[in-house]
């Protein structure tokens, strides 16, 4: 085990594409997206809308983290859904 993976515990596999970790970026702020939508649409107590934030949080926090592993790690690929769909349309994901 080398020095980066013993500091962060995960073990990135060399293979994968920019267009697999794009996609899964954007499929997370997808998922962020259409969960509070639903959230608004919705009438919760605040107690359950609170916890629905952290999950929409964590998984934003989620696909800017995957910025770091492209083949030419940037941080702030993916920081906001607009230009994870840029993104994604470069490299063909969407249209």
């Amino acid at each position: 085990m080398d020095k980066k993976q013993s500091k962060t515990g995960r073990n990135r596999n060399k293979l994968t594409t920019n267009t697999q970790v794009t996609d899964m970026a954007l499929t997370l702020w997808e998922c962020s997206e259409y969960i509070t939508k639903t959230m608004l649409r919705t009438n919760l107590n605040s107690y359950f809308r609170d916890r629905i934030v952290r999950i929409t949080q964590r998984l934003a926090k989620e696909a800017i983290g995957l910025g770091v592993d492209l083949n030419t790690p940037n941080q702030k690929a993916f920081e906001t859904s607009s230009s994870t769909k840029m993104i994604a349309r470069q490299l063909g994901l969407s249209e």
